[in-house]
């Protein structure tokens, strides 16, 4: 059985994995006008992924005080 947290954190997961590939596409099929738009992207996809860090190393924390 899954816990509120674990669902959290599934849910969370799946919608920065979405919004990256999202982003993704839009720097594949979009010409810029600008650098500014792309560099805008790449940070968001940075972003995203840090989040995924995050979620990560806090996992890994809760896991040990749990022990």
């Amino acid at each position: 059985m899954q816990t509120q947290q674990s669902l959290f954190e599934l849910e969370l997961r799946k919608l920065a994995a979405s919004e990256i590939e999202r982003m993704k596409d839009a720097l594949a099929f979009n010409n810029f006008s600008d650098v500014g738009q792309f560099k805008y992207l790449m940070g968001v996809i940075a972003g995203l992924k840090a989040i995924e860090d995050f979620l990560d190393v806090a996992r890994e924390k809760s896991e040990q005080r749990n022990r």
